[in-house]
């Protein structure tokens, strides 16, 4: 039995690789030429805004992300930020199978346990990654934008 709840422990507390690495939330720094403009992010599941240079924060989960930057005088200007699936949620598939081997490899020991813990530790981080939001990575991480005065270019 302790062997039991000894694996089960070790597969909760492995699990997640994303959420351990880097959280549920994501930082993305905007920043402009010239400085000072307001920079907002819109999104499906959350929001964040700042004066460049900023760091924005939001949560991974948000989708359909669009970046807004403006200053008086100057042309708005409107950048999409793409969600894809981070590292960090990709090294679940790392886990499991490298304890089961690793298990696998001490013939000293009851096996079924242990192995049933090392299979449990990678499937588990799926579902903590997907509960969290901790799956997602926002691209690009940091947008500089060049804002271009509202009148056209001076000759």
């Amino acid at each position: 039995m302790r062997r039991m709840l000894a694996a089960t422990v070790g597969a909760l507390l492995l699990g997640g690789c994303g959420t351990i690495l880097h959280g549920r939330s994501d930082d993305i720094f905007v920043d402009s030429n010239p400085s000072g403009a307001e920079a907002r992010i819109i999104c499906i599941g959350g929001s964040a805004r700042g004066t460049t240079p900023a760091k924005l924060t939001i949560p991974r989960r948000a989708h359909g992300c669009n970046l807004t930057v403006e200053r008086d005088g100057y042309k708005a200007q409107h950048i999409g930020i793409e969600r894809g699936f981070s590292r960090g949620y990709w090294a679940n598939f790392a886990v499991g199978p490298v304890l089961f081997m690793g298990v696998m490899a001490n013939r000293d020991s009851d096996l079924t346990y242990e192995a049933v813990g090392a299979l449990l530790a990678g499937g588990v981080g799926f579902l903590v990654d997907r509960m969290t939001g901790a799956k997602y990575d926002n691209d690009p991480e940091e947008i500089v934008v060049e804002l271009e005065p509202a009148w056209g270019r001076r000759r």
